[in-house]
This record gives C-alpha cells, structure tokens and sequence, in this order.
C-alpha cells in the first residue's frame, strides 16, 4: 500500500511497498537542496523512532535529481550513518554517474552499502 507521508515540493517521502517488502521512498526532482535535507531527516528520524528495532529498506528514487548541493549530502550522509543500525538495505534509483559517485562516496563515509539501479523494476529483496 502507497501512503504519501510528506511533500517538500521537488522531494517527497512516503510509505511504499516493492516486491510484498514495505519500504521507505524518498523521491527526489530537480536540485536537491540543504533546506531540504535538514527538513527531510527530522521527518525520517522522527519516523525511525517509531519503528522500535526493525529495520527498514530505503528507496532512494533520484531518477529526476538534477544534482545535490553537497551540504545536503553531508547531512544525509550524517543521518543515515546515526540510523544504520534500523537500515535494511538501501537502493538508489538513478541513470547519472554524478549521483552515483555521490551516493558511493556517501556509502564509504557510513560504512553501508548503497545498492544502485537505473529502475524500480531492478530492486530485489535486500
């Protein structure tokens, strides 16, 4: 079942469910900003507090990002390395060697694997 949980206008965050698995979608659009960040992890902590010790699988949907300024890396990155411990697997959508080499070099600062695709229809069970 798909729930939309929050829109801040080109990057949006919902309840999503890929292959019978319930996951956690962030879609991205365009540039994806420091404001964003810093509102889309206080969203994703408070939803993670909630959640007891189970873990979650992350779709990250960067199919239509244009880029990232790199301070709203850094605090993704930072979040993401505080929540590791309730994070199933994570999977990057996304054809652009840019967000990729991003998402990589993220992954060797949180010490997790980002698991990088060019469509949903590629996901597998973590």
């Amino acid at each position: 079942m798909t729930a939309a949980l929050t829109n801040y206008g080109n990057f949006e965050i919902e309840l999503f469910e890929i292959k019978n698995e319930d996951c956690l979608k962030f879609t991205f659009e365009g540039k994806f900003t420091q404001e964003q960040a810093v509102s889309g992890t206080e969203e994703w902590r408070q939803l993670f507090e909630g959640v007891g010790n189970e873990k979650t699988t992350l779709v990250w949907d960067c199919a239509r990002m244009t880029g990232f300024e790199n301070n709203a890396r850094i605090i993704w990155q930072k979040t993401m390395k505080g929540l590791k411990r309730k994070i199933k697997c994570v999977w990057l959508i996304s054809n652009s060697k840019i967000i990729r080499t991003g998402a990589n070099l993220m992954s060797k600062f949180v010490g997790f694997k980002i698991k990088a695709v060019k469509s949903e229809k590629e996901i597998a069970f973590c």
